[in-house]
């Protein structure tokens, strides 16, 4: 009976947790297929099985409300009889709604603004629900013990965030629920709610047994947050010089049965790489009768910049400027405010684009029939919020670091080697262990790109604070002010007088001789944003008589402030892109009578070694402004670009302009009988 209203403690993309306690286990009406309505615990699962079988449940049949724009009519079923669109400023619509929210960002004068442009086009696009494809189901065990103690391991992005969801979820103080992080395979912002942890604590105190459960793939599909499908209307104006004027654009995104699709990040991400001096931009988000979506790698990007970039290739041909130039020109920089009027940081865009022109994949003859190349542009913003860890110096002065993140893309490796760095010490010298809620320092989700730029400063400052301790116990050897001993390479020295010294060893003995442990922590909220641009240069070829597309060639160029490990890097920028190539090219959630017709990894179509080429990487590093380093995240930004990417690179193999993803065969092939019929008129309109 929890109040609504009340965000879910630190999670990536929100969710009401009164909206969270109805997602787990449906109350009173189930509102998608798939959602959970009853829970068994058994021995084994074949008696499991038959007891589901025994429970009988009446079901009366309404009709779903599956498509986002007819969830907007006035006439549509209602999913909520009391949810009402929350308006700008805190508004509220006195009429109920599926509409949850509206949000609306506006700068200058657009009528203004299109007046002085030449060129001005307006286009609509749609893109489907889509699903993370990570390779470990949705996984949790529980165990209640006779005093009420909970222990859970779980398979989570973020193992804080679980505990103290699951405290407000059950009424279960925080101090009697641990929860233990195991190795996860794969997340991409789908695991940061506990989907089936409180079922199992719940059933645990029930039977007083541990109990686990592991998702079906078919659950996973039917079950958990996939991302939003949207139909995003973009209406833009330049000049015949190829400057932007005007901007005015209706994001609809699809939220799925509960309020909080990421519309609030496609208003701002879409359209930061550039500058507009004048727009309007509507978001709505809106609920259907489909799974709740969850963050998916850049919520909300891939699908405005699926819009924005192919309207920016669309206006670039109609002034006949090269598509990389025109962006250059209209690019953003250090200072421009975002569409929310927050000002960038330093940012690479200008860099990557300049790398972009210059580089083969880009300025190479593509010869041969039926072929086109493509460039688009993506963004993220880059999260930030609390990362801790805390160091133990070992008596062979060895150092223990435990992270308050889960490892999601190599932290532990990419955290010893900055830990190695500040002490001086070979990567060997220092052993990096994910804790539990019982053992780390509190730590927000690994999402959003964040965790190597806020926690990379985190380990600096406990780093920092070992020092500190060590310069204070070198002062009685050293007979010196602590701020006049300097270190390096396990050894301490007065400045000046560097036959003055101790070595790191014989301080770590005298911690175990008596004086005491040293141990560091280091916890930082709050740095700014360290925005990610990056570039993607796509080649494909056009089956005509079949509508399939073949990826020949696609490139990744990327500006990644400071690539601490090279390799996890190009890994992050080759996974992210290969996943946006997924949904440019085959991947959807089809439903009938609002039921998953695909919820199979046969059906649902992912793409395998075989279908993608080998991913060109070139990382480019503009140091980010804020933190010791200059790193940014790497992470989310490869998603964003790939489906616009692919789309005005099959727009320049054929000449037919695709706005509706996945662009499958089959969408192809009509739009080239449909083009070659009737050819389409020109969406350009000259004032």
């Amino acid at each position: 009976n929890l109040p609504q209203g009340s965000l879910a403690p630190h999670a990536e993309q929100g969710i009401d947790m009164w909206a969270l306690s109805r997602l787990v286990m449906a109350r009173d009406k189930a509102l998608f297929s798939g959602h959970p309505v009853a829970a068994v615990a058994a021995l084994d699962p074949f008696t499991a099985e038959e007891a589901i079988r025994l429970i009988e449940v009446e079901y009366e049949l309404l009709p779903p409300v599956m498509d986002v724009l007819e969830a907007m009519r006035k006439e549509a079923p209602l999913l909520h009889p009391d949810l009402y669109t929350q308006e700008v400023m805190g508004e509220t619509d006195e009429t109920p709604s599926n509409i949850a929210s509206v949000i609306k960002y506006e700068r200058g004068n657009i009528e203004a603004g299109f007046a002085e442009a030449e060129v001005v086009m307006q286009n609509t696009f749609r893109t489907q629900m889509v699903h993370q494809g990570y390779l470990e189901p949705v996984a949790a065990v529980a165990a209640v013990d006779t005093d009420g103690n909970v222990t859970v391991w779980t398979s989570s992005q973020g193992y804080f965030t679980v505990k103290n969801q699951l405290s407000v979820l059950l009424g279960i103080p925080s101090n009697k629920i641990r929860v233990i992080p195991m190795e996860i395979g794969g997340g991409f912002g789908g695991k940061l709610w506990p989907w089936v942890d409180g079922i199992c604590i719940l059933l645990s105190k029930t039977t007083g047994r541990p109990v686990k459960i592991v998702l079906s793939r078919d659950e996973v599909l039917r079950a958990t947050g996939p991302g939003s499908p949207s139909a995003i209307t973009i209406k833009m104006g330049a000049t015949r010089s190829g400057a932007l004027t005007a901007l005015e654009a209706t994001l609809i995104y699809d939220a799925g049965a509960f309020p909080g699709s990421p519309v609030s990040f496609g208003c701002i991400m879409g359209f930061a790489p550039y500058r507009f001096p004048h727009f309007k931009i509507t978001g709505y988000d809106v609920v259907t009768n489909s799974p709740r979506v969850a963050a998916y790698r850049a919520p909300g990007g891939t699908q405005i910049a699926y819009a924005v970039e192919q309207q920016m290739d669309m206006i670039a041909e109609a002034l006949h400027l090269d598509p990389l130039n025109f962006r250059l020109k209209n690019a953003a920089g250090q200072g421009d405010r975002l569409t929310n009027e927050m000002p960038l940081t330093r940012v690479g865009i200008k860099t990557v684009l300049e790398q972009s022109k210059n580089h083969p994949s880009y300025t190479s003859r593509l010869k041969g029939r039926n072929r086109g190349r493509g460039v688009a542009c993506g963004f993220w913003r880059g999260a930030t919020n609390t990362s801790s860890c805390h160091i133990s110096l070992n008596a062979d002065g060895t150092l223990e670091l435990v992270l308050g993140s889960v490892d999601l893309t190599g932290t532990r490796t990419t955290m010893a080697q900055i830990a190695a760095e500040e002490f001086g010490i070979p990567i060997e010298e220092v052993h990096a262990v994910m804790g539990d809620t019982s053992t780390a320092i509190p730590t927000d989700v690994t999402g959003g790109s964040r965790i190597t730029y806020t926690m990379s400063n985190a380990v600096h400052r406990a780093c920092q604070d070992v020092l500190s301790q060590l310069k204070q116990r070198a002062t009685a050897t050293l007979k010196s002010n602590p701020e006049d001993i300097e270190y390096a390479s396990k050894r301490f020295w007065v400045r000046g007088a560097p036959e003055k010294s101790v070595s790191l060893g014989e301080l770590t003995m005298a911690a175990v001789k008596g004086a005491g442990p040293i141990i560091g922590k280091g916890s930082i909220s709050r740095m700014l944003h360290a925005p990610s641009f990056g570039v993607h240069i796509a080649d494909v070829e056009l089956d005509k008589d079949t509508g399939k597309v073949k990826l020949l060639n696609y490139t990744v160029i990327q500006d990644a402030g400071l690539a601490v490990n090279p390799t996890q890097v190009e890994g992050q920028m080759q996974g992210g892109s290969t996943q946006g190539i997924g949904w440019a090219l085959w991947e959807e959630y089809i439903f009938k009578n609002g039921i998953l017709q695909n919820a199979s990894l046969l059906d649902y179509r992912m793409p395998t070694a075989l279908d993608v080429p080998f991913i060109n990487t070139q990382i480019v590093e503009v140091p980010a402004t804020d933190g010791r380093f200059g790193i940014r995240g790497a992470g989310e930004n490869s998603i964003v670009a790939p489906p616009a990417a692919i789309a005005n690179a099959i727009y320049n193999a054929c000449g037919v302009r695709l706005r509706e993803l996945p662009m499958s065969p089959e969408r192809i092939l009509w739009a080239l009988r449909k083009a070659e019929e009737n050819p389409p008129p020109s969406s350009r309109v000259h004032i």
